[in-house]
């Protein structure tokens, strides 16, 4: 060995304990740096398997708004159907009732028609009888000339015989009181 002086030696081996503690100390960090590491590598893994189940989610979670938006849209198109089928609807009911209000116009001009017919039929009914009784010979033996003679005959007679009835009526009451009067 070299020879150094004890000042020399004594700092040279200080400064070697120095160097050992500090190589120590560095060995130390070297191992809490390697220890960090692998909890660091381990945290990574762990925050890429949380990236990797997150990025499934969130591609779940779009496949589902693209479902929700085409439900909308689906839903916009039945409610736009449903208006439109209502209009139609709507539009249909004032139609059927426009009709009904010209079948209720028509029933009463029908009905009017069906008086006016039964009252020609009533009139046509009675003129066919007239025809038809005077195309018929009489059923008495006696003319019409003189039927039309023996009914005023019968009223001149009833007209002359009903005073004389009521003469003889109250000539009778008269006589039957003077029996009772001198009985």
């Amino acid at each position: 060995m070299v020879s150094v002086p004890a000042s020399e030696g004594a700092m040279s081996e200080k400064r070697l304990q120095r160097i050992e503690s500090n190589v120590m100390k560095l060995e130390a960090g070297v191992r809490r740096l390697g220890t960090g590491q692998k909890n660091l590598r381990r945290h990574v893994g762990q925050l890429q398997s949380g990236q990797d189940r997150l990025c499934r989610q969130v591609g779940r979670l779009e496949t589902g708004q693209k479902r929700l938006e085409i439900g909308q849209k689906q839903l916009e198109i039945g409610q736009r159907r449903l208006e439109i089928g209502h209009k139609q609807l709507g539009g249909g009911q004032q139609s059927l009732r426009r009709d009904v209000r010209k079948l209720q116009a028509g029933q009463i001009q029908l009905g009017e028609k069906f008086d006016e017919l039964r009252h020609h039929m009533g009139v046509l009914h009675e003129a066919a009888l007239r025809y038809i009784r005077d195309l018929l010979p009489p059923r008495d033996l006696i003319p019409r000339a003189a039927q039309t003679d023996l009914v005023q005959l019968r009223k001149d007679v009833n007209d002359r015989i009903v005073p004389l009835s009521q003469v003889v009526s109250e000539h009778s009451e008269q006589l039957k009181a003077l029996h009772e009067g001198r009985a």
